[in-house]
């Protein structure tokens, strides 16, 4: 092929699959139906989960494809609940399954409030239940003491830090070089 030469996709003119991100399709996967594709993505599958970690220019091709897959499937999963909502017999074999959620309110003097009146709750037992957040109490600075961000921050650290219940943890994000 000339290198000027836009590759093509294949049969006879149009895609059948989308062009994303400069990404040009197999010309040899065009003419599959979506059934023959799955199973040979399947397939595929199988045999990469009997490897172990890949490495070099391979293990950067596989953690790129695995971001688009994540990607597909995220979209793809919201796009068939929506799908089963009108149509709850479209796809053999799945359904949609309603779940209730319960949360507590974040008012927490309300919610000691209310449970304090039903049972006898010393604040110190209800408080031992409540899990603070970094950004609940910087946002709790931030309006109740008029501090910007920094400072609110910066109070935070002080305070907590100097008594031992500022936890800090190292945690490992996976990120490709140049990307955010």
């Amino acid at each position: 092929m000339n290198p000027k030469q836009k590759p093509t996709t294949g049969g006879g003119g149009s895609s059948k699959l989308p062009v994303k991100g400069g990404y040009e399709p197999d010309s040899s996967l065009v003419s599959y139906t979506p059934q023959q594709l799955l199973r040979r993505l399947d397939g595929a599958v199988e045999q990469l989960t009997r490897q172990h970690i890949y490495t070099g220019e391979v293990g950067r091709q596989a953690l790129d494809t695995l971001k688009k897959v994540e990607s597909f499937i995220t979209t793809y999963r919201e796009e068939v609940k929506e799908h089963l909502e009108n149509h709850p017999h479209a796809i053999p074999g799945y359904r949609l399954e309603t779940q209730s959620r319960r949360t507590i309110s974040r008012d927490t003097a309300k919610v000691y409030a209310a449970l304090a009146a039903d049972a006898e709750l010393s604040p110190e037992d209800f408080f031992a239940a409540c899990s603070p957040s970094i950004g609940g109490v910087v946002k709790l600075l931030e309006t109740h003491e008029g501090m910007e961000a920094e400072e609110a921050h910066h109070v935070l650290e002080h305070a907590l830090g100097d008594q031992g219940l500022l936890i800090h943890e190292i945690v490992h994000r996976l990120v490709r070089e140049g990307s955010k």
